[in-house]
């Protein structure tokens, strides 16, 4: 079983709604994995179920290249179009049985954690893991942030500003009641 679970940067909150497209193999003889799902509420999808492991192929590495093609929820930021990530599977016998053993972000089988780009330049850490026979990728996006401020200026009817106004400023629901003075 292969399956990608979507977070919050935290890593601990899922995100639903997320999109993928799956490809297994390399090059000219790389097949694309039908799914036609999103990520649920857990923030897990599952790529791959009951892949056949055999005499024949337990020695190959299964190569599968992730891409997020759609963030169904609009406050995250996601990865840059051009970024995918290809994970690598290697095989073996657990207990008489033939399963995943081992996954990694490279060829070699050291990488288990790969740095990522979000549309706005900013990076995240993705993380591949077997637990049990099944591998699970974790690919976080950050939160869509922002800020403003309000500026209160109180002027007379020649629009020059009047100093020493008092202001009551709160927000919706009586949150944060400020008193502000004005001295320009």
């Amino acid at each position: 079983i292969l399956k990608i679970i979507k977070t919050k940067e935290d890593k601990t909150t899922a995100i639903e709604g997320i999109k993928f497209r799956v490809t297994k193999g390399e090059g000219k003889s790389a097949q694309e994995i039908p799914l036609n799902n999103a990520t649920d509420a857990r923030g897990e999808l599952t790529v791959v179920k009951d892949e056949k492991i055999t005499a024949e192929n337990v020695e190959q590495k299964d190569i599968y290249t992730i891409k997020e093609v759609m963030l169904g929820n609009k406050d995250y930021i996601s990865l840059k179009d051009e970024e995918e990530i290809s994970v690598y599977v290697t095989k073996g016998i657990k207990d008489n049985k033939y399963v995943a053993t081992d996954v990694s972000f490279d060829k070699e089988n050291k990488a288990k954690t790969k740095e990522v780009e979000l549309q706005d330049g900013s990076k995240v850490v993705v993380e591949a893991k077997v637990e049990n026979g099944v591998v699970v990728v974790t690919i976080p996006n950050k939160e869509i942030q922002g800020e403003y401020g309000l500026q209160i200026i109180k002027t007379a009817e020649d629009d020059k500003p009047l100093p020493g106004v008092k202001f009551k400023v709160t927000k919706e629901e009586g949150q944060s009641a400020k008193e502000l003075n004005v001295d320009k």
